[in-house]
């Protein structure tokens, strides 16, 4: 049995217009004849500490410390503020996972170590790993400034100058987690008359891999013939960027 938790609605409804929470406690339902909420596939001590910072009660308690937002908990509670749509804590959480990305956007941390470096491929990789996950948490709650910081680190990683001794990194797995961010993809024109032209671009959650593969004439090299249709639902598209990552590293000797 879940605990029970004595809220005060008043504080969630105003920010957020919750639709959810407006149905539960519209006059028809259980909820609202038993004043309760709930919420069975959360987590009752997460539900305690986003409460806790937002319980009005506790404003101005000198004796009351646990209203932090930090980079322990910033991931934790991005989600309740992201669903309940209280921008200003969200922003705050934005800026405490941007802190510990900028801890992580170091060149070395990722470069293919030179001969007398210790730095092994497994800890480069949990690293990079990381970002990526950072970044696909950032697109799901709009979190503007940790993706913008990841993808400048993914971004420098997939440099021309850097990939020789980074493609490593682009595994099958970050590759296709990479891909699900910029699908889908559409067709865009530019230009006029005799200049008129026909590209591809992103219409995704994050472009970063994709504006890597323009640069490199991706869509000309691995795409002709194929309609937009057939790009969007090509399960073996990680695997052709996969393959073109790793000869645009070889064409790219390492500095």
């Amino acid at each position: 049995m879940q605990p029970d938790f004595i809220c005060c609605t008043a504080i969630l409804i105003p920010n957020s217009y919750h639709t959810f929470i407006i149905a539960m406690l519209n006059a028809s339902m259980t909820e609202n004849s038993d004043n309760r909420i709930e919420f069975p596939d959360k987590d009752p001590d997460e539900w305690r500490m986003f409460y806790n910072i937002i319980d009005p009660i506790q404003i101005g308690n000198p004796d009351y410390h646990d209203r932090t937002i930090d980079r322990n908990n910033a991931m934790e509670l991005a989600p309740w503020f992201h669903e309940f749509q209280m921008d200003g804590y969200l922003k705050r959480c934005d800026e405490k996972i941007e802190e510990e990305v900028c801890h992580l956007n170091h060149v070395e941390r990722y470069h293919i170590p030179f001969e007398n470096d210790v730095i092994e491929f497994v800890d480069r990789k949990q690293s990079f790993d990381y970002i990526v996950k950072l970044l696909g948490f950032a697109c799901v709650y709009d979190l503007e400034r940790t993706k913008r910081e990841t993808e400048n680190i993914i971004r420098g990683l997939l440099s021309s100058k850097m990939l020789a001794g980074t493609q490593d990194l682009f595994d099958m797995s970050t590759v296709k987690k990479l891909t699900e961010l910029f699908l889908p993809i559409a067709k865009a024109e530019g230009g006029e008359g005799e200049n008129k032209t026909t590209h591809y671009v992103s219409q995704g959650q994050s472009s970063v891999l994709w504006d890597m593969l323009v640069r490199e004439d991706f869509e000309n090299n691995q795409l002709q013939g194929l309609s937009v249709e057939d790009i969007n639902n090509n399960s073996m598209l990680p695997m052709l960027i996969k393959t073109f990552i790793e000869r645009c590293a070889l064409e790219n000797p390492k500095e």
